[in-house]
């Protein structure tokens, strides 16, 4: 059997993903990004998600309900102000 994203995440991850799936925003695992820590050295970051259509990154740390209701609501608060910035035509 194939092996799935999802066999890869936590259950707060799992949680999350469930979330942007519902929302219908598409999203990358672990997508790695190019930092510099405070000593100016490069250093690889992979944080939980990477949501596609705004370019942002999220790390979830520990969902919970209420945390879930939290990142929903920033995320259509988001889609919102990208729609009236007009920058925003759907995930």
């Amino acid at each position: 059997m194939k092996e799935s994203i999802y066999d890869k995440m936590t259950n707060a991850e799992r949680e999350v993903a469930d979330l942007l799936k519902e929302m219908g925003i598409k999203w990358r695992y672990e997508h790695p990004v190019f930092v510099w820590d405070e000593n100016k050295r490069p250093r690889v970051w992979a944080p939980d998600f990477y949501l596609i259509p705004f370019g942002i990154y999220v790390e979830d740390g520990l969902a919970s309900e209420c945390k879930l209701c939290h990142i929903r609501f920033l995320i259509e608060k988001l889609i919102k102000l990208l729609e009236e910035d007009h920058t925003f035509e759907g995930a």
